[in-house]
């Protein structure tokens, strides 16, 4: 599975699928709500982890040299690597032929989750606009998060998608009548 070869499985379910590191931070984005700037937190990371993965992932197995991908990502300076919005953008584009960008509706989605959760982290109240983000709001982020991931998912080779995880649930009612 590529994605383990990437390095973004942290554990195994009980069917032995393994789920990618950043379905963890989703998950733990929406079980955040109703605190909205702690959702956003995780909500931005989870993107920051998922495209990281990725890219770290497909550059392993393209032409570019490891040394080169490492020095590119790594320059002991964060204001030297590439931003998550050149992650998102350029580098996906270079690996894939896609960009979060040709969806508008998500790539603002994914800037306005990025500024709420600077504000919050700097700022102490998640804002957008001047004004604070709302429950409604955050919780739209959360639910774009995951839409993010889901569009780019076709974009990638096969063995580097990840299978969907879906909660099922159903429900067994019994009643003994006399």
């Amino acid at each position: 599975m590529g994605v383990a070869r990437a390095g973004t499985c942290t554990r195994s379910g009980a069917n032995g699928v393994a789920a990618p590191r950043w379905h963890d931070l989703l998950l733990d984005a929406a079980g955040a709500l109703p605190k909205i700037g702690t959702a956003l937190v995780l909500a931005a990371t989870s993107l920051e982890v998922f495209i990281a993965d990725i890219l770290d992932g497909l550059a392993q197995g393209s032409q570019l040299p490891g040394a080169l991908w490492n020095w590119l990502n790594h320059r002991g300076d964060w204001q030297k690597d590439p931003s998550t919005e050149e992650q998102f953008d350029f580098l996906l584009a270079h690996f894939t032929g896609h960009s979060l960008k040709e969806n508008q509706q998500l790539w603002g989605a994914f800037k306005n989750i990025r500024t709420a959760r600077n504000t919050f982290v700097h700022e102490g109240a998640a804002k957008l606009g001047g004004k604070v983000v709302t429950l409604a709001e955050a919780t739209q982020f959360v639910i774009k998060t995951r839409e993010i991931v889901d569009w780019v998912r076709p974009w990638l080779p096969p063995d580097f998608q990840w299978p969907h995880l879906e909660l099922k649930t159903s429900m067994r009612m019994e009643m003994k009548l006399l």
